[in-house]
């Protein structure tokens, strides 16, 4: 016995996908009826910003992260924005705890990759043995 009709169009609000959704499946039919279509508020910070938090928060506890990050923060003028935060020295970084690993990523990140830049195919690669130095190909 086939199932349901399934709905092709695409979702344009939170609303809609709930709709869609709720069609689809009686129990989350029944959790929209009683909770509501899903409410989101819309992003506070810039995207750089995000990503600073992001790569900060990656393998630290929450606690250690949000220290780090409320000094970064506190270091940057309460503003997280590549202009005040790529002239940053890595000491004045080291300074509020932020490892010079996550500061590249960071300063990486805004720059972005070129398209020319992304890898098209993945090569094979061979084993590397512990404390062998690996060259540029």
């Amino acid at each position: 016995m086939p199932g349901p009709a399934v709905s092709a169009r695409p979702a344009r609000s939170y609303k809609a996908a709930a709709d869609i959704l709720s069609e689809r499946d009686p129990v989350l039919r029944r959790l929209v009826a009683r909770a509501g279509p899903v409410r989101v508020n819309p992003p506070t910070e810039t995207r750089f910003a995000a990503l600073v938090r992001a790569i900060l928060y990656q393998r630290l506890a929450g606690a250690a992260a949000r220290a780090i990050h409320g000094r970064l923060i506190a270091s940057l003028g309460g503003e997280v924005t590549p202009g005040r935060f790529l002239p940053r020295s890595s000491q004045r970084l080291r300074a509020v705890g932020l490892s010079a690993n996550k500061a590249a990523s960071m300063r990486i990140g805004q720059r972005g990759i070129p398209a020319a830049a992304a890898p098209t195919a993945v090569r094979p690669c061979r084993r590397v043995r512990r404390g062998e130095r690996l060259r540029p190909a």
